[in-house]
């Protein structure tokens, strides 16, 4: 067990260097990082679907979006071949993790206990929040929104952050954000909370009457590359605002 472990850990110093050293090209892994690229040949990411421009499948099995830019250009760096292994919810790839069916979570975002718990490299994408809807929010930011309800993604981060980022406020869950601006612009919620690439991904492409960005939130949503351990972490992920 402790030898996975290991394993894994020499995984995510990889990813880190390759972060760090990419914009100058210089190879930084030391005599262990080296001898686990030459026993391993594939590296095997879990996902769980985000929407475009982060991570989808469109007509087909093949991923794309940015998280499966990123993963193919740090295998090839790594000389790995890529395996991108997709599951329906966060529970299902859990189980994979320990069942060791995949080696990491291609999409982790930092929250809660996994601060503590799980290893992460820095953060690969980083992505600007925003207020979405057809009405003017008098007060700037969340604490705007009290009693009202809000339309956030099922399974988002947004779920379960929101009522204690800010109490009062009445979380709507909707399976997708193209559901949740429609009952936004029909009157069933004040505002979609989410993050403004997706949503302006998607107004590109469908029309949704009187849906625009009110407001800039000072947030941010970062993706990792995780995995639960109970080694040190590979890196301190500057999570404020998440």
């Amino acid at each position: 067990m402790w030898k996975r472990q290991y394993s894994i850990y020499l995984l995510f110093c990889l990813s880190l260097s390759w972060t760090l050293a990419n914009s100058a090209q210089i190879s930084r892994y030391n005599v262990a990082e080296k001898a686990w690229l030459d026993s391993h040949q594939v590296l095997r990411v879990g996902v769980v679907e985000q929407t475009p421009p982060i991570l989808f499948y469109a007509g087909g099995s093949h991923p794309k979006g940015l998280v499966a830019d990123y993963l193919r250009a740090l295998a090839m760096h790594l000389g790995l071949q890529l395996e991108i292994i997709q599951f329906s919810d966060q529970s299902s790839l859990a189980s994979a993790l320990r069942g060791a069916e995949v080696d990491a979570v291609g999409t982790a975002v930092v929250g809660g206990d996994r601060r503590k718990q799980w290893l992460y490299t820095r953060p690969y994408l980083s992505l600007s929040v925003g207020l979405f809807g057809n009405q003017q929010i008098p007060i700037r930011g969340l604490k705007g929104l009290g009693g009202k309800a809000v339309a956030v993604v099922r399974g988002s981060v947004w779920e379960k952050a929101l009522t204690s980022m800010a109490p009062g406020v009445i979380p709507v869950p909707f399976p997708t954000i193209e559901e949740a601006l429609r009952r936004v612009a029909e009157g069933g919620a004040f505002a979609y909370l989410g993050d403004t690439a997706s949503v302006t991904q998607l107004l590109q492409q469908v029309e949704i009457d009187d849906i625009e960005e009110q407001q800039r939130l000072n947030l941010t949503i970062r993706y990792f590359i995780g995995h639960p351990g109970t080694a040190a972490r590979a890196a301190e992920p500057d999570t404020k605002g998440c």
